[in-house]
C-alpha cells in the first residue's frame, strides 16, 4: 500500500485517517486559546443579549429595528416642512409685517407755538430698504385751525391733501416744508400728522407709517385791554372800548370781538350779534396787519335794578367751521354800577321771567315806576312794546295780539306801524311826569288778549319790552334811558281734544243700534269719538283716558288712526295713547263703542255715558306738560241731528 504523502500548509489537505497528534508542549496554549474564545463569547451575550440559543460561534448581520426606520422618515417629513414653512415665510413675508417700517416719517418743528405767528415745519421721508418703494403717498392731515401760507412743494393730489411717488428708489430721502398760521383757541392744543403708503418690491400689498407732531398753543401775537368807566349809574348809555394790537409777523383776518355780557347789561349796537341766550354779544374787528392795532366799541345800558361791581370779559376770535369760537386772546374790565335815579319795574302775568303761555291766554302787564333820587326828573316817558315771532322770524303788525281789545289803566298813545307795537305813556297823559317828583311812585296796568296760532305756524312767541326815558335830572340834562330785561312768552302747544257721542252719522246712516230714546233695561249702542288736533310743536306720551259709568258696557268695537284703544274691565277705564305725535302730523281720531243699559233710576231724565275725559301730553320742543279736561257726555246728544231731543230715557 502506497505511503501516503505528509500534510503540507501548501496543499491545504488534511489526511482523513490521520488524527493530529498532541503536542504535550503546545497543550498550556490550546488551554489559553479556549479562555479567549470564552471571554470573546461573553462580550458578544453583553452586548447582543442573553439569549441561551445564540450561536456566537456563526454571527450574523441582524436587521435593523423598525422604531428606528420611523424616526428616520420623521425627521425627514419634519425636515421637508420645516424648509417650506421657512420658504413661505420669506416668500409671504408681508402678511406678517416688518420690524421696522421701510418709509420712515419724521416732523421737524416748534411744539409750543404762539398764535397768530408763522411757523414752518419739515417733513422728511426716506426709503430705508435696499429695494425700490413703489404705490408710495404721503397724506398730510392739519389741525382745522391751521391756516397754510406755503408749500413746498404742492400736493400732486390737493383734494386729499396728498404726495404720490411713481417709485422711491433704494435708500432715496426728501423733506417737505410747509408754513402757515394756527388761529385756534388759547391754551389749547393740535397735532399735524403725516400717513405713508407704500408697496416693497416683490410685495403684494401696501404698508402704511405715521408721524405725529403734538402742538401745545401756549401764547399769542394778540395784546389787549378794556376800558370802561370807572363807575355808571343804571340806565346811563355805557361805552364799553375792547382795544387790540397784533405784535406779530402775520396779518391777522377775521377776527371778531366776543363781549361776555355781565347781569342785566342791554347792548343797543345794531351790528352786534347776540349768542349764548343773548349773554354774549358779536361785533366783527377789521383786519389787522403786522404791529396795528384797532378798537371795537360796544355800546348799551345797564337796566334799571342792576347795581355793584360787574365784570366784562372780552375775546379775540374766529368761528371754527362747527361753529365753535376759538377764542386767541382774553382779557377783563371791572365797572361799577350805582342805583339810578329811575326806577322801572314790569311784571306779566305775575312773574318777570321767560315762560310759555296757552295760545289765546290774555297778557296782564303791571308797570311800577319810582323817582330814587333827591332831584326832579323831568319830562319823563314810558314805552312799552310788543313784537310778534311766527316761526322764528317777526311778523309783521299784530300777528299775535288783539291790538282792538286792549284795555289800559292809563290812557297811552299807541302805534303798530312797526314790527314793534308800542304804547307811550308821557306827560301829555300821566300829567306828573312833566316834572316827576323825589320818591313819587306809580303803577300803569295793561290788558291785551293773545291771539291763537296763525294758519301754517309751528312756533310763535311774543317779546315785552319796558324802557324809560327821563330828559333831565334836576337842571342838568341827561338825556337817559332806563331799560328793564325783556320778557318772552312763548306759546306751548295747542294740542286738544274734541269729544262726541253719535248715534247717526252726518249723513244719516246708523253708527248704533237699539231704542231711541233709550229704554230702560233695554241697550242702546253709541259711538263715542275723541279727535285730537294741534298745529304748534310735537307731542310725546299723549294718553286720553274717560271712564265708563256702571250702566255701561265696553264692545271692544274700536278704531284709531293712531296710537292703541284699551279698556281696563277693574277700572271701567278707556285708555287711548300716542308714543309721539311728530310735526307732521295735525290730527288723530279714535272712536269706540259704548252700550248702553239704562235702569229705572234714569227714567225720566239724560243718562251718563261717558265720563269726564282727561288729555295730557308733553310738548316736546318746551318740555311741558299739557293738560286738558273735557266734560262728561249723556245722552242728549245735541251735535247729532237725527238723536237731537231723543236723549231722555223712556220705561219699558
Amino acid at each position: 500500500m502506497p505511503k501516503r504523502p505528509p500534510h503540507t500548509p501548501e496543499s491545504g489537505l488534511v489526511p482523513d485517517e490521520i488524527e493530529p497528534e498532541l503536542d504535550p508542549v503546545n497543550s498550556d496554549e490550546a488551554i489559553v486559546e479556549e479562555d479567549r474564545q470564552a471571554k470573546v463569547e461573553r462580550s458578544l451575550r453583553a452586548i447582543y443579549g442573553h439569549e441561551s440559543q445564540a450561536d456566537f460561534g456563526r454571527l450574523e448581520r441582524r436587521r435593523p429595528r423598525r422604531w428606528i426606520w420611523a424616526l428616520f422618515i420623521l425627521l425627514i417629513v419634519a425636515g421637508f416642512f420645516g424648509a417650506a414653512a421657512w420658504t413661505g415665510f420669506r416668500l409671504f413675508q408681508p402678511f406678517r409685517g416688518f420690524s421696522q417700517p421701510l418709509l420712515k416719517l419724521s416732523i421737524a418743528g416748534p411744539t409750543t407755538i404762539d398764535l397768530g405767528e408763522l411757523e414752518t415745519y419739515q417733513i422728511n421721508w426716506s426709503n430705508e430698504d435696499a429695494q425700490p418703494l413703489t404705490q408710495a403717498s404721503l397724506r398730510l392731515t392739519l389741525p382745522p385751525d391751521f391756516v397754510a401760507t406755503s408749500l413746498q412743494p404742492s400736493f400732486t393730489d390737493k383734494t386729499m391733501s396728498r404726495w404720490d411717488f411713481v417709485s422711491i428708489p433704494a435708500h432715496a430721502s426728501g423733506t417737505i416744508q410747509i408754513s402757515g398760521v394756527f388761529v385756534g383757541a388759547l391754551g389749547s392744543q393740535g397735532a399735524l400728522q403725516v400717513i405713508g403708503s407704500y408697496r416693497p418690491a416683490t410685495y403684494d400689498r401696501d404698508f402704511e407709517t405715521l408721524a405725529v407732531q403734538p402742538v401745545t398753543y401756549a401764547g399769542t401775537v394778540l395784546d389787549a385791554t378794556v376800558n370802561v368807566p370807572a363807575k355808571v349809574m343804571a340806565g346811563d348809555a355805557v361805552a364799553i372800548r375792547y382795544h387790540i394790537a397784533n405784535h406779530g409777523t402775520q396779518p391777522m383776518k377775521g377776527l371778531l370781538a366776543r363781549f361776555h355780557l355781565p347781569d342785566k347789561f342791554v347792548p343797543t349796537n345794531k351790528q352786534a350779534a347776540m349768542e349764548n341766550n343773548g349773554q354774549d354779544a358779536l361785533l366783527p374787528i377789521s383786519d389787522l396787519p403786522a404791529h396795528a392795532s384797532t378798537t371795537v366799541v360796544l355800546d348799551g345800558a345797564f337796566l334799571s335794578d342792576a347795581a355793584g361791581d360787574l365784570t366784562f370779559s372780552v375775546e379775540a376770535g374766529h368761528h371754527a367751521l362747527g361753529g365753535e369760537f376759538f377764542p386767541a386772546q382774553h382779557t377783563d374790565g371791572r365797572i361799577s354800577v350805582v342805583t339810578g335815579d329811575f326806577s322801572l319795574r314790569f311784571v306779566i302775568n305775575g312773574s318777570n321771567t321767560d315762560r310759555s303761555i296757552q295760545p289765546g291766554d290774555p297778557l296782564r302787564l303791571a308797570v311800577a315806576y319810582q323817582n330814587t333820587s333827591v332831584e326832579t326828573l323831568k319830562d319823563v316817558q314810558i314805552r312799552v312794546g310788543f313784537e310778534s315771532f311766527v316761526n322764528g322770524r317777526s311778523a309783521t303788525g299784530t300777528s299775535l295780539l288783539d291790538w282792538n281789545r286792549i284795555e289800559t289803566s292809563v290812557a297811552a298813545a299807541s302805534s303798530t306801524r312797526s314790527r314793534v307795537q308800542t304804547l307811550t305813556y308821557d306827560k301829555k297823559n300821566v300829567p306828573a311826569f312833566e316834572a316827576f317828583m323825589p320818591q313819587d311812585s306809580g303803577t300803569i296796568e295793561i290788558t291785551i288778549p293773545a291771539l291763537a296760532m296763525p294758519k301754517d305756524g309751528k312756533d310763535a312767541t311774543i317779546r315785552v319790552s319796558v324802557d324809560g326815558f327821563v330828559a333831565m335830572v334836576g337842571s342838568a340834562k341827561v338825556q337817559r334811558a332806563v331799560h328793564v330785561q325783556p320778557v318772552v312768552l312763548r306759546y306751548r302747544s295747542d294740542a286738544d281734544v274734541a269729544v262726541q257721542a253719535r248715534y247717526f252719522t252726518e249723513e244719516g246712516a246708523p253708527l248704533g243700534f237699539g231704542p231711541l230714546p233709550p229704554v230702560a233695561n233695554k241697550t242702546t249702542a253709541y259711538r263715542v269719538e275723541w279727535h285730537l288736533t294741534k298745529s304748534l310743536h310735537p307731542l310725546q306720551g299723549v294718553v286720553i283716558t274717560a271712564k265708563l259709568p256702571p250702566i255701561a258696557a265696553w264692545s271692544a268695537r274700536a278704531l284709531s288712526d293712531g296710537g292703541v284703544v284699551s279698556y281696563d274691565p277693574d277700572t271701567h277705564e278707556v285708555r287711548w295713547t300716542i308714543d309721539q305725535m311728530t310735526d307732521a302730523t295735525a290730527e288723530a281720531t279714535a272712536d269706540f263703542e259704548v252700550q248702553l243699559t239704562p235702569d229705572a233710576n234714569d227714567i225720566g231724565r239724560f243718562a251718563d255715558l261717558l265720563g269726564e275725559t282727561s288729555f295730557q301730553a308733553e310738548d316736546s320742543l318746551l318740555n311741558e306738560l299739557i293738560s286738558r279736561n273735557k266734560p262728561a257726555l249723556t245722552t242728549d246728544l245735541q251735535e247729532d241731528e237725527g238723536a237731537r231731543g231723543k236723549g231722555v230715557v223712556r220705561k219699558e
